[in-house]
């Protein structure tokens, strides 16, 4: 993980061999120019190759301190490619098909103008969870109205977590159990 710096100057690989002589600046200098210019990366098309350069160069002047042709933004547009296009969360968890059409529906209309590409990968396979059984979320449709977001179930994490720890320390660093009034150091065993 990390920042977009981390992820795309380090895809060529380990940093050239006078990385280490480096100063700060002439470091950022470099994961900037990686940034901008991200070495193996071919674009389905020139257009595609100019809106690149042209967000990655606004958000350099914003890094510089530096006016960009106009300020960046990065839209939390969270569910509305599903509910803009007439599927609610459950549907779009469970439904791959509808979650994929209303997500090509939503950038054929808005990604150029919001700079934002929407992915049906923000919803969560509902069908694994079901089979998984699993306990520490709650979901559309699974303990949630059909369009409410997916949640932790604070209640069973809480509860497992103290169950974790209530059997950390009941045990030794050895594995041995010992009593709440056992006052006297454990002695290690030599065999």
């Amino acid at each position: 993980m990390g920042t977009i710096f981390g992820s795309i100057g380090n895809l060529a690989g380990a940093q050239a061999g006078d990385w280490a002589q480096l100063t700060p600046d002439q470091k950022r200098q470099r994961r900037l120019d990686k940034f901008l210019n991200p070495p193996g990366l071919t674009f389905v098309s020139e257009k595609a190759k100019s809106n690149y350069t042209l967000r990655a160069q606004r958000l350099v002047d914003v890094y510089n301190v530096q006016e960009p042709d106009r300020v960046p933004i990065n839209l939390p547009v969270g569910n509305l490619p599903y509910t803009n296009y007439g599927i609610n969360l459950r549907t779009a968890m469970y439904d791959y098909d509808k979650a994929v059409a209303a997500c090509k529906k939503f950038n054929a209309e808005l990604a150029e103008k919001l700079e934002y590409w929407a992915s049906p990968m923000m919803a969560i396979p509902g069908k694994i969870l079901d089979l998984l059984d699993y306990k520490l979320y709650s979901w559309p449709g699974h303990k949630l109205g059909e369009n409410r977001a997916i949640l932790a179930d604070q209640a069973v994490n809480l509860a497992s977590r103290r169950t974790r720890l209530a059997t950390r320390a009941s045990s030794t660093p050895m594995g041995r159990s010992r009593s709440s009034d056992d006052s006297r150091p454990m002695e290690r065993s030599t065999n």
